[in-house]
């Protein structure tokens, strides 16, 4: 599994869904955006998932997809 572009592209564009990830993890925003560029597993995480769909409003058919 791994983060579809548009969540990427929602993560990136929006300073609250990655606050939310950045205290779900205990990490830096450059961290967070380290990891969307690598598309990092810990993003398809049940702590990530919930977290992108908290602030971003997508779903989680929104946000996973088959790698």
């Amino acid at each position: 599994m791994k983060i579809t572009e548009k969540a990427k592209a929602a993560i990136m564009s929006s300073n609250i869904v990655k606050s939310d990830l950045m205290a779900a993890f205990n990490m830096t925003q450059t961290s967070v955006e380290n990891w969307i560029k690598r598309d990092d597993v810990r993003l398809t995480t049940p702590t990530a998932i919930t977290a992108i769909m908290k602030s971003s409003g997508l779903n989680e058919e929104e946000i996973l997809i088959q790698a």
